[in-house]
């Protein structure tokens, strides 16, 4: 009979053994990733740091005093992933890019959702890097608010990512991915010249609207007419991380449509990310006005051309 009791301990000990495993030890689910072989809990070792975007209305609460309850949030639950230093508000975010050139050492955790305040929806969790690995966890639907809009997105958090990085590999931390790269702003300056083009070819500088987050750069770049329907997109200046990007690298490509004065636009973002629900309108004389399209909505940005001159 000793047998039989020992085999029962042993079997009780290792049920409770499993339950006090950490959550680290469990397979992480993403609903979609960029490298089928890549998994989660071997990326997230690369990083100690985690950059918090969200959208700009919510980047604006956050940034505000009496929109401290979603920032403690998003950061209590930062910290239960692993994550002792986080960059959420925009003063944050400012003080380490003058501190790093590189956005390499940061996870780029995305958030977004929708609510009206009685329900919220649509809730993802978007994980890269400057190497344009990504994550993607998403709970379609909707769920009721419980109690406040703030405890019912950590408790659905959780249940989409609840992986914890319990150590930190220096071997897995990213390195840039350089483009291809174009001419410099001079030298396309220089071809714009010898060119005299009369299309939309030319240098533009991004335009900073009333009420903009003061990460917005002075972003420049240079489009040039490469064929009967196809344009590229130069970088020439100010990116937020100016390490991760050189003069006349290669940020996208526009096609026309058949709509007049209106681009498909492919988007190399910030940290290297290519988006491809872009589009682009030349309709009004001397301005690029670039539409994202996400999954909270569309995000517009107005680019002023500054050369040729008139």
């Amino acid at each position: 009979m000793a047998i039989p009791m020992i085999q029962t301990m042993f079997v009780t000990l290792l049920f409770l053994f499993t339950l006090s495993l950490p959550i680290s030890a469990q397979k992480v689910k993403p609903s979609d990733k960029s490298n089928p072989k890549l998994l989660y809990e071997e990326f997230i070792t690369g990083f100690k740091q985690a950059w918090v975007e969200v959208d700009d209305a919510n980047q604006q609460v956050i940034d505000q005093p009496d929109g401290k309850e979603l920032l403690s949030t998003l950061r209590k639950y930062l910290i239960e992933l692993g994550f002792d230093i986080t960059f959420l508000t925009t003063s944050e975010k400012i003080e380490t890019i003058k501190k790093s050139g590189t956005s390499c050492n940061n996870a780029n955790f995305r958030f977004t959702w929708k609510s009206d305040g009685f329900e919220v929806s649509d809730l993802t969790i978007f994980v890269s890097d400057c190497n344009r690995n990504w994550f993607k966890f998403e709970k379609p639907g909707i769920t009721i608010i419980d109690y406040s809009l703030e405890r019912t997105l950590l408790t659905e958090w959780r249940k989409l990512l609840s992986h914890k990085r319990i150590m930190f590999d220096p071997e897995r931390v990213p390195q840039i991915i350089r483009g291809k790269n174009g001419p410099t702003e001079a030298a396309f300056k220089d071809l714009l010249d010898k060119k005299a083009t009369k299309d939309i070819d030319g240098v533009y500088e991004l335009m900073k609207e009333p009420g903009e987050s003061a990460l917005v750069q002075k972003l420049k770049i240079g489009v040039e007419k490469v064929g009967d329907i196809n344009y590229n997109i130069y970088y020439f200046s100010g990116a937020l991380f100016k390490a991760d990007w050189t003069d006349g690298e290669h940020k996208g490509d526009m096609t026309k449509t058949g709509k007049k004065d209106f681009f498909k636009v492919n988007w190399n973002g910030e940290n290297k990310m290519l988006h491809d629900e872009v589009f682009c309108s030349s309709a009004e004389q001397g301005v690029l006005i670039f539409k994202f399209v996400e999954s909270t909505g569309t995000k517009e940005r107005r680019f002023l051309k500054l050369y040729p001159v008139f």
